[in-house]
């Protein structure tokens, strides 16, 4: 196969030809003649095009279609396995990376978890587990297309510097061009909520959806906004920042300074706080029956596996997360009218607890109209929701001729 980095990729910057592999994409299997129809190009021309996307085997004809007429036409479909994809999710105290083939299917996946949060530290286990998961995955090195990069914290997509994350204690750390340094690959990043909610539209629960929010409750909590299918950055690229609303006047203080915001009553460090806090006041719980160890190894996931079971204490600390997480909620349905409202984290191992709660606070508190017709929904992507935004981003560039 000719390499698709050097050679064939510059061809993807021509819009013609990203159009008709979009429309192959978007189809699963198409004419040559229904395509001519769709993108209002020429027969010839798609011809053409079509010629020089097998010839680098970007697509593949795949039997005959129904006849109109004529001889039944030659489909043509995408190849998925034409180049593959790294999808890495640089998260708060996490990393975790992935190899996809164009439709997202998985290869090989590792996460390693950071405890040493200085740059150095942190950069060179980004790049341990790149290099582990190109050398483990079996497939070449160049038939990589490149890495796509959901990044914690406040990122300017367009020069590819993580202006500030928060977790990391860093600002302006230039990742997009250390990796592109180190592997020789084209790197797009993006936040990591921002990521998560174009993975959700192409391979997700959102599939379809032209606005909708997705929202990752995690160490911290973060949205991406998708408007006119369109992912939403703002002027500073800090837009989706849930996590600093206000949703509890009095309650504690924030890491960035104000209180009660979202993400100090719930965030997992929060939830995990709440279990721990109630654990030692004596509720009657049988939270502990679920650990492996001590209070260190509460999770949300073990508070969850509890509430699941019935536990009344671990419903309740559920139960008002989701009212909080409602209350942000019902400001955003306010504001942007979304069709859908997708979460994401380890909160939807127990859904039917929380979304109850969520809804029946956002159907109390949002306008009628909008709170009625939002849809509010676990991601469809679940753990993977990060790394598989990433390797998105790398196909939206990809399909929609922007090219590298």
């Amino acid at each position: 196969m000719e390499t698709i980095l050097k050679g064939s990729f510059s061809m993807m910057k021509q819009l013609n030809l990203s159009i008709i592999l979009q429309i192959i994409r978007k189809n699963k299997s198409i004419s040559r003649a229904d395509i001519a129809g769709i993108s209002g190009l020429t027969p010839a021309s798609v011809t053409n095009i079509t010629r020089d996307l097998m010839k680098i085997n970007f697509i593949k004809e795949a039997g005959f279609g129904e006849s109109k007429g004529g001889r039944p036409p030659v489909m043509l479909e995408l190849n998925p396995d034409a180049g593959y994809i790294i999808g890495i999710n640089l998260g708060p105290g996490v990393i975790e990376g992935i190899v996809t083939n164009l439709n997202a299917k998985i290869l090989i996946e590792k996460s390693v978890i950071i405890k040493n949060i200085k740059k150095e530290n942190v950069i060179d286990k980004l790049y341990n587990i790149i290099e582990d998961i190109i050398k483990n995955s079996g497939i070449k090195k160049d038939e990589i297309i490149g890495i796509g990069m959901a990044v914690h914290g406040v990122v300017n997509s367009m020069t590819g510097i993580s202006e500030f994350a928060p977790y990391y204690h860093w600002k302006k750390v230039p990742i997009k061009n250390l990796v592109e340094e180190k592997f020789g690959y084209p790197v797009i990043i993006d936040n990591d909520v921002r990521a998560m909610a174009l993975g959700e539209s192409w391979f997700g629960i959102a599939k379809g959806i032209t606005n909708f929010v997705t929202i990752n409750i995690s160490n911290g909590i973060g949205s991406g906004i998708m408007i006119a299918n369109k992912l939403y950055n703002g002027v500073d690229f800090s837009a989706g920042e849930i996590g600093h609303l206000v949703v509890d006047p009095d309650g504690p203080k924030c890491s960035c300074g104000n209180y009660g915001c979202l993400e100090s009553v719930a965030s997992n460090i929060s939830i995990v706080k709440k279990a721990i806090k109630l654990l030692k006041q004596g509720a009657e719980t049988n939270l502990l029956d679920f650990l492996d160890g001590g209070l260190d190894s509460i999770n949300v996931k073990v508070i969850c596996e509890a509430a699941n079971k019935g536990d009344k204490v671990c419903i309740s600390i559920l139960e008002e997360t989701g009212r909080y997480i409602g209350i942000a909620i019902s400001n955003i349905v306010n504001i942007l009218n979304p069709k859908q409202v997708v979460i994401v984290g380890d909160l939807m191992e127990s859904r039917d607890i929380v979304l109850k709660s969520i809804k029946n606070t956002v159907g109390n508190l949002a306008l009628e109209l909008p709170a009625s017709n939002v849809k509010i929904l676990p991601s469809g992507l679940g753990k993977n929701a990060a790394t598989v935004g990433g390797i998105t981003l790398i196909l939206s560039e990809l399909f929609r001729g922007k090219g590298f």
